[in-house]
């Protein structure tokens, strides 16, 4: 359950009906660039909205980084399983590091809205891994998007892939619980969250039965 903090924390919404409808179906992978992003998704669209507020309202949707971290040559994904504040996930796993852009993360910016995801993504790595400047930049593949649970429904996933160095020193946070590296290609998906399932889909990892 959400303490009082993250109930009242601003996040960053969309109204649904200002999505294109391609975006919305019960099960989306959609490939696409950050400028064809924010073109569809004007920076007047954007609301600020408590997180509580937010949560239960399926008429907007919460934008969400979604980081799937990866060896360079993308044979291994790092891997977790869900505790943090978001009990409906909880026990199924994950290879999404990120979560919601807070309003702080539009502090002191005369920015669009790609620059604000972009600080809201660097400000989890720093939290989830203690990643400041990873020597590859996250690179934005595309968004997902589900409807068919209660948490899919008021959130829109934007997909960056990470291929880390051997330099790149991953701290991960206690939330990331039983944080491991898994062959890509070998995963058992049945035990992922089906937003895994559709990032991996949309990186087209190679594995089956997604």
């Amino acid at each position: 359950m959400m303490n009082q903090k993250s109930r009242s924390e601003q996040v960053l919404c969309v109204p649904r009906d200002g999505l294109p409808g391609e975006w919305l179906m019960e099960m989306t992978a959609c490939e696409l660039s950050m400028e064809a992003f924010a073109a569809r998704v004007p920076d007047a669209a954007l609301s600020w909205l408590p997180r509580g507020r937010a949560e239960g309202d399926p008429s907007f949707k919460q934008l969400i980084p979604y980081v799937v971290v990866q060896s360079v040559d993308g044979l291994e994904t790092a891997c977790y399983r869900r505790k943090g504040s978001e009990a409906r996930l909880h026990d199924l796993w994950s290879v999404g590091i990120g979560g919601h852009v807070n309003r702080e993360d539009s502090s002191g910016l005369d920015a669009a809205l790609p620059e604000v995801v972009e600080r809201g993504l660097q400000r989890e790595l720093g939290e989830e891994l203690g990643l400041s400047a990873p020597a590859h930049p996250p690179v934005f593949v595309g968004l997902i998007n589900e409807e068919r649970t209660a948490v899919g429904r008021v959130h829109l996933g934007l997909v960056y892939r990470l291929r880390l160095s051997a330099e790149d020193q991953v701290r991960a946070d206690r939330e990331l619980d039983s944080f491991s590296w898994l062959k890509t290609r070998e995963m058992d998906l049945d035990r992922f969250e089906l937003w895994s399932r559709l990032a991996l889909r949309l990186l087209d990892c190679g594995i089956g039965g997604i």
